[in-house]
Formats: structure tokens, sequence, C-alpha cells
């Protein structure tokens, strides 16, 4: 009577060391899609929160413009105002709502930048001197800004880089990029919603 050998019916060491091989490929191929979808994921994210950013600081300039008041230091009739329009800076009083946090006047020195290109933003209270108080904004441009200011408005607007009136606001500011083939940066035309002299 022979006897049969019953054979192991589980893997062998060979195939074990196979499959584990061919395990741990997949799970690195995996964790690493996985990984770079979060990277991805992560640099659209932080993208998006820079340029909501900068959509906020860009609206605010333009409703801080808009009401831009004609505030004097001195009274007298015919008195100049505190306003400051050049090529490359613009100085104006606004007011912040008390909705939009500490309510009262400001000043805001909006200066452009060449060497990176964009806006810096000086906001501090008005007629106030303690540095801490002082608030710093920056919009970015990938190349040079132009401001130019317009005492009309529609196609009668004769624009200037210089305001050259210290009683009053002009109608209109125009903050645009230089080289009009680049369109990263539309161009902010304000009317301004109180042109008058100093009252």
């Amino acid at each position: 009577m022979t006897r049969q050998l019953n054979k192991s019916s589980g893997f062998t060491l060979l195939e074990m060391l196979v499959a584990m091989a061919i395990t741990t490929i997949l799970l690195t191929v995996v964790y690493g899609s996985f990984y770079q979808g979060i990277r991805s994921w992560h640099g659209i994210s932080s993208h998006n929160e820079a340029e909501e950013q900068q959509y906020l600081i860009r609206q605010h300039l333009r409703q801080q413009l808009q009401n831009a008041l004609p505030v004097s230091a001195e009274q007298r009739p015919n008195r100049p105002i505190e306003f400051t329009g050049k090529e490359d800076h613009i100085q104006f009083i606004a007011a912040l709502s008390p909705l939009q946090g500490n309510a009262g006047l400001y000043s805001y020195q909006v200066t452009l930048q060449k060497e990176p290109a964009g806006i810096n933003i000086q906001i501090t209270p008005y007629e106030s001197i303690h540095e801490e108080s002082w608030q710093n904004l920056t919009l970015e441009s990938s190349s040079a800004l132009r401001i130019e200011y317009s005492d009309s408005v529609g196609s009668s607007a004769n624009w200037t880089d210089r305001w050259p009136y210290n009683n009053r606001l002009p109608h209109l500011i125009k903050i645009y990029q230089s080289d009009t083939s680049l369109s990263d940066w539309p161009p902010l035309t304000i009317q301004l919603r109180r042109h008058r002299h100093a009252s």
C-alpha cells in the first residue's frame, strides 16, 4: 500500500516575496499620486486665496478713492485740500464706516512700485503720528503701472499724469498698466463721488 504525500496548499516563500514586492510598488504609486494631488490642491487653494486677497484690496482702493473727501486743514476761502495727485503717487483722505472696522477719517498714501511692479497702500488714521496704527497693503502687477487724472467725464475726458489743482478733487482717476498687451491687471477707472471744492 503506497501512501501519497499531501502537498501543502499554502504559498511558497518566493510567491509571498513577489506579492509583497508588487504590493509595495502599488502602494508607492498610489501614495505618490495622492501626495501630488494634495500638493496640487494646496497650491490651487493658496493661489485662490492670494487672488481673493488681491481682489479685496483692489475693491477697497476703488471704494475709498470713490469716497475721497475734500478735507482741508485750513479755515479760509478757496483753501487747499488734502489731495495730491502725481504720476506715481496719490494722497487722499477717506472715511471708514463702522461696518469696515475702526470708523473715522483715514489718510491714504498710494505709491506705485517699479521693482517688483505693484502698488503700496499706506493707511493711517487722519492726523495720527503713531506708527503702530499704520497699515500697509500691496497690490501686485506683472508690469509697471501709471496713474492719470481727469477733470471731466465721458468721451471728453482729458487725461493728465499730474493733478494741477490744490483746492478740488478730480472727476476721474485711472490706474493702469503701461504695457497694454498684458491683461493680468485690468485698468481701474474711478469716478469720485465728491468732486467739489473744500467746504
